[in-house]
């Protein structure tokens, strides 16, 4: 509604008293008219109604110049142009008021970018007076707006979950880091006593059976070793995935999101406002 109405130069500076006149009594064409008026007002009191009654006694014509006074005339045909001027600038000025897109709300530009910083879709406000009445609107559009909304709310949790959800990301990185240490320094400690123990059986005074126990013992703790390294090996794997996954969705739902408030603010440029109707409260 509002472009068709600027592109015929109705726009919101437009002062339409540029093109029309607070007193059309001096223009031009009301002085026309009346010099017309008084050339046809001289000629039906003076030729015109000497050739009527020559045939009056035929057919009586004298009613076609039966004028009112001149002047009534002159000043009645400007106040009938005066009036239908305040008619057609009136309704051109109540149009001009609907360009602006918060008519009939207390809504300002500088109060609807505060509300798009809390969250609000932008454009949101400017579309009230078009779709206040519709379903669409009824259900789904009025729940974005700040503190009235469930929408901004729903989101607010959300955000709470996602910082509760990296935090125990975080939490278990640690975790995951501490367990890698802890594993990295007993396969030193166990590659120093390997050392020693291959030092000491080289002694030809260790027992046979001694030094088999001892192998054994050895080959089962690196067994257990390995089994740890592959266990901690997996769930480093596993957390990677999950942190990938994690930040992939917190992608997407934040690339919708900001997808939705383009769409949103997309329907302050559409058709369809309804001038005069009263729209709900902000």
């Amino acid at each position: 509604v509002r472009k068709p109405v600027r592109d015929i130069g109705l726009a919101e500076a437009t002062d339409v008293w540029d093109y029309f006149k607070q007193d059309v009594s001096a223009e031009q064409c009301s002085l026309s008219f009346k010099e017309k008026l008084s050339d046809f007002h001289q000629y039906c009191t003076g030729p015109a109604m000497e050739a009527f009654e020559k045939i009056k006694h035929f057919v009586n014509l004298t009613p076609l110049c039966t004028l009112g006074e001149e002047s009534k005339i002159a000043s009645e045909g400007d106040a009938a142009v005066q009036k239908r001027i305040g008619l057609l600038t009136k309704d051109m000025q109540d149009t001009q008021s609907w360009l602006d897109p918060f008519k009939g709300t207390d809504m300002t530009a500088d109060k609807e970018s505060e509300k798009v910083k809390l969250g609000e879709p932008e454009g949101l406000r400017q579309v009230m007076g078009v779709y206040w009445k519709t379903t669409f609107y009824t259900t789904y559009l009025k729940h974005w707006k700040v503190g009235k909304g469930k929408f901004l709310e729903l989101l607010n949790q959300l955000t709470e979950s996602m910082a509760s959800l990296e935090g125990d990301v975080l939490k278990e990185e640690k975790l995951l880091k501490e367990l890698k240490d802890a594993l990295n320094k007993t396969t030193t400690n166990r590659e120093a006593a390997q050392t020693k123990l291959d030092v000491a059986l080289a002694d030809e005074q260790a027992a046979i059976s001694g030094k088999e126990e001892v192998e054994q013992a050895m080959a089962s703790l690196d067994t257990k070793i390995l089994e740890a390294t592959n266990l901690v090996t997996d769930l480093e794997q596993v957390l990677k995935q999950a942190i990938l996954m994690y930040k992939e969705a917190k992608a997407t739902l934040i690339g919708e999101h900001a997808a939705k408030k383009d769409g949103m603010m997309a329907l302050s440029q559409l058709q369809g406002l309804t001038v005069g109707t009263p729209l709900p409260p902000p």
